[in-house]
């Protein structure tokens, strides 16, 4: 009894030590989409707005990091003494080209992963779409990360 409280306490004030501990193909979003389906067909297209969602929130969290840069006066000094360039646009120009780079490897990553299934599985879809909400949510944490 012991180790079940302990099993369900530790996602509750660890997340992102739970986030890492489930396999790319699994999550919430998918075990929500598919509970109490009759169609399949639900279930998938339930998971299909739930990844565009994820998609667009790590976008947003892009979006939202470079804002409070641009807008934050430490950000406004010279990057270097051989360029007029200040530092909030060097900070820009680099974490959109890793946006960028992020997203081909997410992409490769997840078809990497659902490969074990098959392009013709059933469940082929719906693992690439769970395994990148995954691994956006572990962008989205690296990104909070950032100073700002």
């Amino acid at each position: 009894m012991k180790k079940n409280t302990i099993a369900f306490f530790i996602p509750l004030l660890f997340p992102s030590v739970t986030l890492s501990a489930l396999p790319l193909d699994q999550g919430a979003e998918k075990t929500r989409c598919y509970a109490g389906v009759d169609n399949r067909h639900d279930g998938e297209n339930c998971l299909e707005l739930e990844w565009k969602k994820s998609n667009r929130d790590v976008n947003h969290l892009v979006e939202k990091k470079i804002a409070l840069i641009k807008s934050n006066p430490d950000f406004m000094e010279r990057f270097n003494s051989k360029s007029n360039e200040v530092t909030g646009n060097v900070f820009k120009k680099q974490l959109l080209k890793s946006q960028t780079i992020w997203e081909e490897y997410k992409k490769e990553f997840c078809l990497a992963v659902a490969s074990s299934i098959g392009e013709e599985g059933f469940d082929y879809q719906p693992t690439i779409e769970q395994c990148e909400i995954n691994m956006n949510k572990r962008r989205m944490e690296e990104i909070n990360m950032m100073d700002e």
